[in-house]
């Protein structure tokens, strides 16, 4: 059993080993990865990594970011390799050999941010502190959540995967609309960020001059493009969601006769066909 309260601040170290302990291979997926002496971005460069090797280590967890920590093929020392660089603006490093990451019970994703965490031990502490995360990235808990007067629902962080506290899964009086974590279940289809910008109206003019960062969304490529709309809708109530288009005419055309049905419409559509990867944008079209 994982330790709790208290005893998670004795028997933490700098370098937290995630769920699973075991070495595994995980293929580099980037031009080039950089081997650092410390988990940190700043942390001293012992050598490089070419896209396309496997390399092998532990995953650990520091500051909220993953990290690989192995040797180097024939070296001794121990050094670490970012997973996932979209916090430094790099998207996915490494990709685990024969899939993805196996969900361990109590694993959420991130689902929009900020996030909100009761720092320590106690859920009903009134001191609430916002966090960072990416969208689609994994938060380790305990699995153990508790509901606050107001009805908001919180979920105990794993002190082994970071400090102790109780995040905040969705409640009222956040002005956050819709969940800030869900459930990972063991088997579902992997979900994909995607950065909406602001619209564009279906009368060619733009809310602003410029095209601006609007929210994050996560999904899955199976999920139709309805529920994507519904999604923006629940995160950004100025929109809703029967008045917003994500295809241009020329896109829904050729996707619809793709499709051959005379009866298709954008909202049938799978975001797979939209070819988006993780972090891509999507710029919405708003009928006025």
């Amino acid at each position: 059993r994982r330790p709790r309260g208290s005893l998670c601040r004795h028997l933490r170290s700098p370098v937290l080993p995630l769920r699973g302990g075991m070495a595994e291979e995980w293929r580099v997926v980037h031009e080039r990865v950089v081997r650092r002496a410390t988990p940190s971005k700043d942390g001293k460069i012992m050598g490089m990594e070419k896209e396309g090797s496997v390399v092998r280590g532990v995953v650990v967890e520091e500051g909220g970011a993953r990290w690989l920590k192995g040797p180097a093929e024939g070296g001794a020392a121990d050094s670490f390799l970012l997973i996932d660089g979209e916090s430094v603006g790099l998207g996915k490093l490494l990709e685990k050999v024969g899939g993805g990451d196996v969900a361990a019970e109590g694993d959420y994703y991130v689902m929009q941010g900020p996030l909100f965490k009761k720092p320590g031990e106690d859920p009903t502490a009134e001191r609430i502190i916002s966090l960072t995360r990416a969208v689609t990235s994994r938060i380790r808990t305990t699995g153990r959540t508790w509901t606050g007067p107001s009805g908001g629902q919180w979920v105990e962080v794993d002190c082994w995967a970071e400090r102790e506290g109780w995040l905040l899964v969705q409640g009222p009086g956040f002005d956050r609309h819709g969940p800030l974590l869900e459930v990972v279940t063991e088997g579902e289809e992997e979900p994909i960020s995607l950065s909406v910008m602001s619209p564009v109206f279906n009368d060619g003019t733009r809310l602003k001059a410029k095209e601006n960062h609007l929210c994050d969304i996560c999904v899955r490529p199976s999920e139709t493009l309805g529920h994507v709309k519904s999604v923006i809708a629940t995160q950004c109530p100025d929109y809703k969601a029967h008045k917003l288009q994500l295809l241009t005419l020329e896109e829904f055309f050729f996707l619809s006769n793709d499709n051959r049905r005379h009866d298709f419409t954008e909202n049938d559509m799978l975001v797979s066909s939209l070819k988006k990867q993780h972090g891509d944008t999507l710029t919405l079209i708003v009928f006025k």
